[in-house]
């Protein structure tokens, strides 16, 4: 009889507590259910940045070194259901590559291109259920960005100097991006976002006067490639429950 006891408040201490943990997920429906909607947020972004098929301007080329950059800004969007939205974006991007040229015995030699946009993506977003907390997302779509300051800065053992470099860079450049990730609802209307996000530049970024052959006398368009981690901070507007 005590056997019989002991297991009927084991059991009487699960059912317990079954049943709280099902009250505290049905709390988070309403949470998770109201992504409906226009929404508006901030983003910001920590990238590896890339300017693939350099243009030494008919010097020696160097060798590309890690360069990473930040971007930030902010978005507009909207869910037509559980699945499937619109989102644009304006970002403010720093961007380019970074080289040097180590010889044994020598000074480096150092070239710094750093570039800054005002990027635009359009997105097409798939989540994967609007109704759980956490949810999956993809998208993807075109890119306009515009230059907004270009500078170069070099250093050898002979100078030292930055230039403005803006006019040697087309005004105007198109590029895919792709991002996927994880929307988290942190409160009724309000959610997180991280993912992966990566931009692949179509047009060469030079511009004519500055498409300069290599020493092999050969000419190689120059394109922007950035990929990184951004999180963003979201609120739904005028959303509804789904």
């Amino acid at each position: 009889m005590r056997a019989l006891g002991f297991h009927y408040q084991i059991n009487k201490m699960i059912m317990k507590k079954i049943y709280i943990t099902s009250l505290f997920l049905i709390s988070l429906l309403p949470m998770a259910s109201a992504q409906k909607g226009f929404h508006i947020g901030l983003e910001g972004a920590y990238n590896a940045s890339f300017i693939m098929n350099q243009d030494a301007y008919g010097e020696q080329e160097l060798d590309y070194t890690a360069t990473m950059k930040w971007a930030g800004g902010a978005e507009i969007g909207y869910n037509f259901d559980r699945h499937f939205g619109l989102q644009a974006e304006i970002i403010t991007s720093n961007q380019g590559q970074h080289y040097l040229k180590q010889v044994a015995g020598q000074p480096t030699i150092y070239r710094n291109v750093d570039l800054n946009y005002t990027n635009i993506p359009f997105f097409i977003k798939y989540s994967s259920n609007g109704n759980y907390q956490a949810r999956f997302y993809l998208m993807a779509g075109p890119q306009l960005s515009l230059l907004n300051t270009a500078s170069i800065y070099y250093k050898d053992a002979q100078s030292e100097y930055t230039i403005d470099a803006k006019p040697r860079f087309n005004s105007q450049d198109w590029a895919v991006a792709f991002e996927f990730g994880v929307d988290v609802t942190l409160i009724k209307n309000m959610y997180a976002s991280a993912g992966l996000r990566f931009n692949y530049g179509l047009t060469d970024i030079n511009s004519p006067d500055y498409r300069i052959v290599n020493h092999d006398g050969i000419y190689q368009g120059s394109r922007n490639v950035i990929g990184g981690i951004n999180v963003g901070l979201h609120y739904v507007l005028f959303g509804r429950e789904k």
